[in-house]
C-alpha cells in the first residue's frame, strides 16, 4: 500500500506542475466490430465531453475497456456520470490505475 501512495502523491505532483501535459497521451479506440470502446491514458479537462460523443456516436458499444493512468477527478466524475446514464448498456473491463474506476461503483 505505502508503494501505491508513494506513486500517488509523485503523479499529483507531476500533473500539478505540468497540467494536462504531465497526463501524458490519451486516445479512444473502437473494437470489435465497434461493440467496445477502449479509452487509455491520463484524464484530461475536456476528455469527459469527448468520451460522452464516443458512447453517442457508437451505440452498439456494450463492453468498456478502461486503462488509466489518473487525472482529472471532476472530468471522471463527468464520464462515470455519462456511464451511469446510460444503465446497464455496459460491462467494464478495468486495468486503471484511474479515479474514474472508483466514480462508478
Amino acid at each position: 500500500m505505502p508503494r501505491y501512495r508513494t506513486f500517488n502523491v509523485a503523479f499529483k505532483r507531476q500533473v500539478a506542475q505540468e497540467g494536462d501535459e504531465g497526463l501524458g497521451e490519451n486516445r479512444f479506440r473502437l473494437l470489435r466490430n465497434g461493440t467496445e470502446l477502449e479509452y487509455s491514458g491520463g484524464i484530461k479537462t475536456g476528455m469527459a465531453k469527448e468520451f460522452a460523443r464516443m458512447l453517442d456516436a457508437a451505440s452498439q458499444v456494450r463492453v468498456l475497456h478502461l486503462n488509466g493512468v489518473g487525472g482529472r477527478i471532476a472530468e471522471a466524475d463527468l464520464m462515470a456520470a455519462a456511464i451511469r446514464k446510460l444503465g446497464g448498456r455496459f460491462r467494464e473491463r478495468h486495468s486503471c490505475a484511474s479515479t474514474l474506476v472508483g466514480r462508478m461503483t
